[in-house]
C-alpha cells in the first residue's frame, strides 16, 4: 500500500512536470510564487521535483519566501538549499544606492543632505523610498538641503499610506469566528459579575449597593482573567501567519475593551440608573419561566427564619 501511495505521489508530480514542460513549448514561461513558506508539502514538492528538472527548458521558477527558520516547513528548507536554487536575499539600499534612485526619479539635481533624510526616513526600503520620492514631487518640495526637514513632515504620511494601502485584507471567516469566542468569553465574565450583584440584591434588596459589592467582589477577578487572555491572545502576533495574526489582535483588543468599558463601566453603570427596574419582570413571563436557584432565592427566604429561632 505504501508502495501504491509513493507511485502515484511520483506519478502527480511528473504529470505536472510535464504539464508545464508543454506550457514551455509554447513560449519561454515563468512561474511567480509568492508567500512560498506558507504553501501546502505538496506544493512545496512539486516546486522542489519541478527545480531539479528545469535544466533545457525555457522555465523561470520565481518563489519568494522567508529566509531559514527553524520552526519552518522543512521541505521549504529543502527548496532554499537545493543546489539548483539561486537565493538572492534582498537588502535595504546603501546611501549610494539610494543617491541613485532619488536622483533617477526626481530627474534633478539632488543635494546630499536630501539624500541622507530620504535614507534615514525610509531605512533604505526602496519600496517605501519611491513612495517618499513622489510624496515629495506631489509636494513640490525642492531637493536641497535647506528642504532635507521637509521630508521628516512627508515622509511617516507617505510611508503610512503605502502600508495601509497594501496591507492584507482581514479574512472573511475571521470575523464569525472571533464573535463566537468572545460571546463565551464574554458571558463567562457577565454571569460571574451578575450572580454577584443578584445575591446581594436578594440579601439587601437595595440595587446600588447590590452593584456595588458585586463589582467590588468581582472586578478583580474579571480584570486578572481578562489580562491572562489578552497576553495569550497577544502572543498570536508572534506567529507568521497572518490569519493567526488577526485572531490575536481583535482577540486582545475586543477582550480589553469588554473587560475594561463594558463590564466594569457600562454594564453596573446602566444597573445603578435602572435602579429596581432592572429586576423588573412581567408576571406571566414569571410563571412560565423555570426556577432555577443555586444558592440563592430559597437560601436568603431561610435566613430570617433561622434568624429568629
Amino acid at each position: 500500500m505504501v508502495r501504491d501511495l509513493a507511485e502515484t505521489a511520483f506519478g502527480a508530480l511528473h504529470g505536472l512536470y510535464w504539464l508545464t514542460a508543454n506550457l514551455a513549448d509554447h513560449g519561454p514561461l515563468m512561474m511567480a510564487v509568492d508567500d512560498a513558506h506558507w504553501a501546502d508539502p505538496s506544493s512545496l514538492q512539486f516546486l522542489g521535483y519541478l527545480l531539479r528538472r528545469l535544466q533545457g527548458l525555457p522555465v523561470l521558477l520565481v518563489a519568494a519566501g522567508r529566509g531559514p527558520d527553524p520552526e519552518g516547513d522543512p521541505l521549504w528548507q529543502e527548496l532554499v538549499d537545493d543546489p539548483a536554487a539561486e537565493v538572492l536575499r534582498p537588502r535595504a539600499l546603501s546611501p549610494a544606492a539610494a543617491a541613485e534612485l532619488v536622483r533617477h526619479r526626481l530627474d534633478a539635481q539632488v543635494d546630499d543632505d536630501f539624500v541622507a533624510a530620504c535614507h534615514g526616513a525610509t531605512g533604505g526600503n526602496p519600496l517605501f523610498l519611491r513612495e517618499l520620492v513622489a510624496a515629495l514631487q506631489d509636494a513640490e518640495v525642492t531637493p536641497t538641503g535647506i528642504a532635507a526637514d521637509a521630508v521628516t513632515a512627508v515622509g511617516p504620511p507617505a510611508v503610512g499610506r503605502f502600508v495601509l494601502e497594501h496591507s492584507i485584507p482581514i479574512v472573511s471567516f475571521v470575523p464569525l469566528l472571533m464573535f463566537a469566542i468572545l460571546f463565551g468569553l464574554s458571558m463567562d465574565y457577565e454571569v460571574f459579575l451578575l450572580t454577584q450583584i443578584k445575591e446581594h440584591y436578594d440579601e439587601s434588596k437595595r440595587p446600588t449597593r447590590a452593584v456595588i459589592m458585586g463589582l467590588a467582589n468581582t472586578g478583580r477577578v474579571i480584570t486578572s482573567a481578562a489580562l491572562i487572555m489578552v497576553c495569550v491572545f497577544t502572543s498570536f502576533v508572534l506567529n507568521g501567519d497572518p490569519i493567526v495574526k488577526e485572531f490575536g489582535v481583535g482577540l486582545a483588543v475586543a477582550i480589553a475593551i469588554d473587560a475594561t468599558l463594558v463590564r466594569c463601566l457600562l454594564f453596573p453603570a446602566v444597573m445603578t440608573l435602572l435602579g429596581r427596574a432592572s429586576w423588573w419582570m412581567p408576571a406571566w413571563l414569571s410563571r412560565r419561566l423555570p426556577r432555577i436557584s443555586i444558592e440563592g432565592e430559597e437560601y436568603f427566604a431561610e435566613r430570617p427564619a433561622h434568624a429568629t429561632r
